[in-house]
């Protein structure tokens, strides 16, 4: 049946991706909506976008509602099924607390000042340095929120504001500003 129904496809491109991606469902999983949702989370944890998970699902949708047409199945598994959000890499992390300390620092923060904030030093749009504070331009509130979105998935235990990669808070003389 997966011959036939890649044979209504037109584009040699298209018909290699359905190919891979039904046929790695169908080694792998029954045509049910728990399988087809579990493909996709596990495809999903193996760090694939958000547009190449679309695709993914894509293909399935098609190719079940072509054994629909066909009466070979009643029902379209793989309709309704939800494409969880594709984890975010650690080196993502990474440059997104790299862009929030490089805000800081545009403003004319000094490195050391920034190593030493910590997250009670924030407020909405204002630092407090050294019992002073600091009003943040709209960029640096927007990278600063982007960065805090994140923060936890290096150390949530840990009130220092910017975290390396092994948990541990920043120093300033690791700053690649």
């Amino acid at each position: 049946m997966l011959e036939k129904y890649l044979a209504q496809l037109k584009s040699p491109n298209t018909i290699l991706m359905a190919k891979r991606t039904i046929g790695a469902f169908l080694d792998e999983y029954d045509i049910t909506r728990e399988d087809v949702q579990e493909f996709i989370n596990s495809e999903a944890e193996r760090g694939l976008s958000k547009i190449t998970l679309q695709k993914k699902l894509y293909f399935l949708r098609g190719f079940f509602s072509f054994l629909v047409a066909e009466k070979i199945i009643e029902e379209n598994p793989a309709t309704d099924i939800e494409i969880p959000s594709p984890r975010i890499r650690l080196q993502d992390v990474i440059t997104i607390r790299n862009q929030a300390i490089e805000a800081l620092v545009s403003q004319d923060i000094r490195r050391m000042d920034v190593s030493r904030l910590t997250l009670d030093d924030l407020t909405y749009n204002k630092i407090r340095i050294k019992d002073k504070y600091v009003t943040l331009t709209p960029k640096t509130t927007a990278a600063l929120n982007r960065y805090l979105s994140y923060r936890n998935l290096l150390n949530p235990k840990s009130n220092s504001l910017f975290i390396s990669q092994t948990g541990k808070p920043l120093s300033w003389q690791s700053f690649y500003v």
